[in-house]
């Protein structure tokens, strides 16, 4: 039971870590002017935007 709310705990620890880099990612000026943000789910300009 402690180690399934360990991993749980982590689980969520690394959802976090991630949605709070790809925010930061796509919010950064300089990829957001390069054309690499928003990161989509494809190569396409207008495949969907990835997110949480």
């Amino acid at each position: 039971m402690v180690q399934a709310a360990r991993q749980a705990g982590a689980l969520t620890h690394y959802s976090n870590y991630m949605k709070d880099a790809l925010k930061q990612f796509n919010e950064n000026p300089a990829n957001v002017a390069s054309g690499k943000a928003p990161i989509r789910e494809t190569s396409s300009a207008t495949s969907p935007a990835i997110s949480f």
